[in-house]
């Protein structure tokens, strides 16, 4: 079976689940005025600088690692599914109409041509864009998102979902029904790597070096390879909650997702059980230095957390309770 169905329903769920109103407050003058239930999507850092983008064109930024933040929303509400940051120091960011938004030095975004239905992004260490999407599509823009190019080697109907750049010449890319393409050149051209898992619907690719990577899945299974992806084992997550995202922190990788899952993996994976719990859906996170993570995701869940002591440090609400 083909599940962009689900997926699309789901996305669209979580990006238009709530009505938006009052854009460009702070969020200590949102608290008191109004109860908001953005809906983040994703996080990304350069330094100092946060940056979580969500439903209804809604971006949030900090300059102090978190410490505050301010709120903001685009004309036309783009539904954000997905922002990186380049080594330029760029954030670029995806929305859900296959648009891509770069951060211009003033702090406005200016909007690029659109592709058909991107679900993923990267950027490389040249400054190369890359998306992922249905269709097998591998698109790559050299110029910043003027133009763009599909090096995929099919169209067939299947759903890429995450792209990483190993190296400046290993990729990875993984998508529905357990498939891995690999690239040795750079994206140029790409090939099928070994299936990871039968029916599994990734969400989130990472490798830590070109032997040791990880997949996690919408279905809270989680594979892992120390072959370079010639072989995948399925690990213990003791969770059934989605894990939409991988990220390393120091030594250990975390994965996040669904009912508030921080799940911490040193040798095998273990659940992150905070004094205070919270039960939001969790879709973003980042490593912000000093073992401390961003997570982001529904009911404008914004925390900042370290998973190795096991507390909350600092925690806001752009939107409703979790």
């Amino acid at each position: 079976m083909s599940y962009k169905g689900l997926l699309t329903s789901f996305i669209m769920l979580c990006l238009f689940g709530c009505k938006e109103s009052n854009p460009g407050l702070d969020l200590e003058q949102e608290q008191v005025t109004t109860r908001r239930t953005d809906q983040f999507q994703a996080v990304a850092a350069i330094g100092p600088r946060l940056v979580v983008v969500g439903n209804f064109g809604v971006w949030l930024e900090s300059s102090d690692r978190g410490n505050s933040w301010k709120r903001n929303q685009l004309p036309g509400q783009p539904p954000f599914i997905d922002i990186v940051s380049c080594p330029n120091q760029t954030f670029v960011a995806l929305d859900f109409r296959g648009r891509v938004w770069l951060q211009q030095p003033d702090g406005q975004w200016l909007s690029k041509q659109a592709f058909d239905d991107g679900i993923g992004m990267a950027c490389d260490n040249a400054n190369h864009l890359w998306a992922v999407g249905e269709y097998a599509q591998i698109l790559t823009s050299a110029d910043g998102g003027d133009s763009w190019r599909n090096v995929a080697i099919s169209d067939e109907d299947l759903i890429l979902t995450d792209i990483q750049f190993i190296t400046d010449n290993r990729a990875v890319a993984v998508g529905e029904f357990g498939t891995q393409l690999t690239s040795t050149d750079g994206g140029q051209s790409w090939q099928t790597g070994a299936e990871i898992a039968p029916d599994l619907y990734p969400a989130s690719v990472y490798f830590a070096d070109q032997q040791r990577g990880w997949v996690s899945s919408v279905s809270g299974t989680l594979y892992a390879t120390t072959d370079g992806g010639n072989s995948w084992q399925l690990q213990q997550t003791g969770t059934s909650a989605p894990l939409y995202t991988l990220v390393p922190l120091n030594d250990s990788l975390i994965a996040v997702g669904g009912q508030g899952t921080v799940l911490s993996e040193q040798n095998d994976w273990h659940p992150w059980v905070p004094k205070e719990p919270f039960y939001c859906y969790l879709r973003g996170a980042i490593d912000i230095g000093a073992d401390q993570l961003l997570v982001a995701g529904g009911n404008g869940c914004l925390k900042v957390i370290d998973p190795l002591k096991e507390v909350v440090v600092a925690t806001e609400f752009a939107g409703g309770q979790s």
